[in-house]
């Protein structure tokens, strides 16, 4: 707030008029007073705007961490997967002659979710076409796929040609 030092109008006895009149120190004095009344706060529908901007941001914050949360369970549960399927692959490669897939599917619950995992091995004879080469090596194709629920059916599968 500021200081105003405000003159008065008036007459010296020789009649000549000195400062400002009283009319318009009552017009300054108004306006004064009417520009305080004016900036003493916040209206209500300014406050309500506020307010609005300020939930509309925080939604959206809200949102966005639940998408974050959400991805990122996803993304834990496909790690599993793929490491599962991974491993029994490898496992089946070292000798697919002696690997059995006669036990499965079998289910693993690591962390909370239950992943069904499945596999298949079958052997096929490398030909030129007019029948099999005598002494090429069998092909083995292994085939694995695994199947859990994290917010709906998941399936990751994977294939691998291994000669042996």
């Amino acid at each position: 707030m500021s200081l105003r030092i405000l003159t008065v109008r008036g007459s010296n006895r020789s009649g000549k008029t000195y400062g400002r009149g009283k009319k318009d120190m009552h017009n300054m004095l108004q306006l004064q007073k009417a520009s305080q009344e004016r900036q003493t706060g916040f209206t209500l529908v300014e406050a309500l705007i506020a307010m609005l901007i300020l939930v509309v941001g925080i939604m959206g914050w809200m949102a966005a961490q639940d998408a974050s949360v959400s991805k990122r369970g996803l993304s834990r549960t496909m790690t599993v997967a793929t490491e599962l399927v991974q491993s029994k692959i490898e496992e089946l490669a070292e000798d697919p002659a002696a690997g059995s897939c006669a036990d499965y599917p079998i289910t693993y619950s690591p962390g909370g979710v239950e992943y069904e995992i499945d596999c298949s091995i079958e052997m096929s004879e490398l030909t030129d076409g007019n029948g099999s080469l005598e002494h090429a090596n069998p092909l083995w194709l292994i085939e694995v796929s695994v199947g859990w629920q994290y917010r709906g059916d998941r399936e990751y599968n994977a294939r691998r040609v291994v000669m042996e």
